[in-house]
């Protein structure tokens, strides 16, 4: 009796009650088989995987052939993070019984952990055969397929498992993951809350509700979920690393500050323990200047691409051709950009004029996007003027790479890096004989799968190469390409029509939020209070960091109405307004960049300060390109006292801006055409490098364009 009621509070996800209950049964009788077995079932799925091994080597001992007893002995060794001991038992309970679907699944389960995800598909398929409404093996193939990148795919069988199964909350918890990259957000949170409502104590959905209400705007909520995780967990890993970002988007510098001490702590932690840490390549860029620390958690971020993307290439290789194939260093070159931003993003804005610019004699030139189409401009251009633009969002990256290997593809050139919803995966399978990496994420990818970094001497100064996996490929100017055919809406604004004062000096930076940091904009007040009348001109982000923005001002003395705000409008509008500003202000470690050369581009000057890694150099990269070297300084204390006098001198910053407009259209930094040419110097030279079989090096590409 009491072994069938432990059975019936299994059966009914009460493992507390299973548990009591079997124990029970055994004190009754010890040598009961199946109370031993499923006690241990029971253990398994409340974490306790040592005391279960004891009761399945004691039901085995009654029971040398109990198939349940090496299925839940298997379970708990890959608890305990053994799941090639596991297999062994697992095979030994299909030998058993070959009809058994928890042998296959937990098989299935073991060789996932092991990376072996082919035979992993094969035994959850195995599983259904034998039991097509298991509903755990459906689950398990979707959280296979999505670490293929096969998303559809994934969706059915997470689909299939909620069908099953319409109470098992990690069905819906992984379904929501899906909506939630397809940036189907409301989908994604009415799953989320299905999960809780059914386990309210998990800590992953708590933390990916938090994520998807921050994404849709509902800054509240996703405070609210954010403080139920850390109450679950006050040191889990992951949910450190997002609240760190979520509190440099909402400009909470106090809680910011608590809150990266834990980050840095649990992050040094897992970089001593040889593990990947939670805290995200980027995030990290724009936390500190460390070079080391970014190449080191780069390095850990990218050795776990490598090793998912060796499961999910199976033992398919690519051809490699170049060498004795016909490719040979005067041949046409192919280029393959990578990126899921081809559309209304910062990086499109940055390239789309690059497209009609190669030279197709010596170069074709295709397009890899596994982003939305969005039906903007951006992506009109970018899909008009390239010779092939491939669709892979639907593809796996297995398929990805397949699809880049069988077009030849002679330089694979990632646009992304580690910024949001990258597939560096696809680049980790080495589809091409080259790959290279360019914009997007401002350092390293740490990675031994890409070749060479596209760069300058500013950002990445030979100092530097220490803390970079790729080598260096010089361009003589700055990194960063413009589009010189950008338009500017007219006519000319009003400064009343964006509530700025008539008259007064005005300063902006129209960076994103999470750039901002407390040591500049207590420097900014500071500046401020040195230029009477003027104001900061900012864009709106949130009501939140609008508050928290207005708080910090009145303590450093400034009132708040000082500080302006600006909502996000179309680019040629916004390009219009910025000439409505008197000097831009740059942020710290993370600096302008295309931001940067917007501003520029609208005849607005640009006053940065140059740090000490690639992130926080790319201003002082972009002036220079443009030759207003004089606009970098490299201390706070000058770039405060060059701001007060560039607004107390107008004369001096009206003769800035004259140069400015002179040199706007006749120096580097807008030469769309020129900086192509030297880009194609740059890939002609990658290529002549690979076709002698050498070792990729450090290049320098000298401006044929000043010839």
């Amino acid at each position: 009796a009491a072994y069938n009621a432990g059975n019936i509070q299994h059966a009914n996800g009460r493992m507390t009650q299973a548990i009591a209950y079997y124990r029970q049964a055994i004190q009754l009788d010890p040598n009961l088989v199946e109370a031993h077995a499923n006690l241990a079932a029971a253990l398994n799925q409340t974490g306790e995987p040592d005391q279960a091994i004891g009761h399945c080597q004691k039901a085995l001992t009654h029971s040398p052939h109990s198939v349940e007893a090496f299925v839940n002995l298997g379970a708990a060794l890959v608890q305990l993070g053994n799941p090639t001991a596991a297999i062994a038992y697992f095979r030994k309970a299909i030998a058993l019984d070959a009809e058994s679907p928890e042998a296959y699944n937990n098989l299935g389960l073991a060789l996932s952990d092991l990376g072996r995800l082919d035979e992993a598909q094969t035994c959850y398929q195995e599983t259904l055969k034998i039991d097509p409404g298991y509903s755990e093996s459906h689950n398990n193939l979707g959280i296979l397929f999505h670490k293929s990148g096969c998303w559809q795919q994934s969706k059915i069988h997470f689909q299939n498992a909620i069908q099953l199964n319409p109470d098992n909350p990690l069905a819906y918890h992984n379904l929501a993951n899906i909506h939630k990259e397809l940036g189907e957000l409301n989908e994604a949170i009415a799953l989320y809350e299905k999960a809780l409502s059914l386990k309210d104590n998990s800590l992953d959905t708590c933390l990916n509700l938090a994520l998807a209400k921050e994404q849709d705007g509902d800054l509240e909520a996703a405070t609210s979920y954010f403080q139920q995780a850390l109450a679950i967990n006050p040191e889990h890993p992951n949910t450190n690393s997002h609240l760190v970002h979520f509190w440099q988007r909402l400009c909470d510098w106090q809680k910011l500050d608590t809150c990266s001490h834990k980050l840095d702590r649990l992050t040094s932690q897992a970089l001593a323990d040889n593990l990947k840490p939670a805290e995200m390549p980027f995030l990290a860029l724009t936390r500190n200047m460390d070079q080391k620390r970014h190449f080191d958690i780069t390095r850990a971020w990218s050795a776990e691409i490598s090793q998912g993307a060796a499961s999910a290439g199976g033992s398919e290789t690519f051809a490699h051709f170049s060498d004795g194939q016909g490719r040979q260093p005067d041949h046409k070159i192919t280029i393959g950009y990578l990126s899921n931003n081809f559309k209304n993003h910062p990086t499109a804005h940055l390239i789309s004029g690059m497209f009609r610019h190669h030279n197709r004699i010596d170069f074709d030139i295709f397009c890899y996007s596994y982003g939305e189409d969005d039906g903007s401009v951006y992506r009109q251009r970018i899909q008009q003027d390239c010779d092939r633009f491939v669709d892979i969002q639907g593809l796996s990256h297995r398929e990805s790479a397949k699809k880049i290997n069988q077009d030849r593809v002679d330089i694979l050139v990632d646009l992304v890096g580690y910024l949001s919803g990258q597939r560096m995966a696809i680049a980790a399978l080495r589809p091409a004989p080259v790959q290279v990496r360019w914009l997007g994420h401002a350092g390293t990818s740490g990675a031994d799968f890409f070749d060479y970094l596209i760069t300058d001497r500013i950002v990445t100064p030979l100092t530097s190469q220490a803390f970079y996996s790729e080598k260096f490929v010089y361009l003589p100017h700055s990194y960063q390409i413009n589009d010189d055919r950008q338009k500017i809406s007219e006519p000319a604004g009003r400064r009343p029509d964006w509530g700025l004062p008539p008259d007064g000096f005005v300063f902006s930076c129209f960076c994103s939020p999470y750039k901002l940091d407390a040591v500049m904009f207590d420097l900014w007040m500071r500046i401020l209070r040195q230029v009477p009348a003027s104001v900061l001109w900012l864009l709106k982000s949130s009501a939140i960091a609008e508050r928290n923005l207005h708080r910090h001002a009145s303590a450093c003395g400034i009132e708040p109405g000082r500080l302006i705000f600006a909502p996000k409008i179309g680019k040629a509008d916004h390009l219009n307004r910025l000439q409505l500003a008197d000097l831009a202000l740059d942020t710290r470690i993370v600096n302008g960049a295309a931001t940067t050369s917007d501003a520029l581009w609208a005849g607005l000057p640009v006053l940065t300060h140059q740090g000490k890694h690639f992130a926080s150099r790319m201003s002082a990269s972009i002036l220079s390109s443009i030759g207003l070297q004089e606009l970098v300084t490299r201390s706070l204390e000058s770039y405060e006292k060059l701001a007060v006098k560039l607004a107390s001198c107008p004369n001096q910053l009206s003769a800035i801006r004259r140069r400015l407009k002179q040199r706007r259209l006749t120096t580097p930094l807008f030469n769309t055409a020129g900086f192509v040419i030297n880009l194609e110097l740059g890939f002609k030279e990658i290529w002549a490098i690979r076709c002698a079989q050498d070792r990729p090096r450090t290049i320098w590409i000298r401006d044929v364009n000043a010839n």
